[in-house]
């Protein structure tokens, strides 16, 4: 039984590593959300597709060592406002 549990480790550890490559050759964007404070341009690291950063998110928030993004309390019933969200220009140039 060891040695059949240890085969399948095995066939299960070389199936994943199969199918995890091609997925970082596929990176479409990649927004790290850690611009400085007051930016208004969220930038892809990838180089393929920046993005537009509403007016009332707060960049170069630091929180426990990182610098991220962070937005103000809205009710989740509430409707999402422009000025509180990142968006992108060319949503068709996300397909693959």
């Amino acid at each position: 039984m060891r040695l059949r549990l240890g085969s399948s480790m095995t066939a299960a550890v070389a199936v994943v590593a199969a199918f995890a490559a091609p997925a970082s050759a596929a990176t479409l964007a990649d927004w790290q959300m850690n611009e400085g404070a007051g930016a208004t341009v969220m930038v892809d690291s990838s180089g393929h597709v920046n993005g537009t950063i509403g007016s009332d998110v707060v960049t170069g928030f630091k929180f426990n060592g990182a610098t991220g993004y962070h937005w103000p309390f809205v009710s989740p019933t509430a409707s999402p406002v422009r000025s509180m969200i990142a968006t992108i220009a060319r949503p068709e140039s996300m397909v693959p």
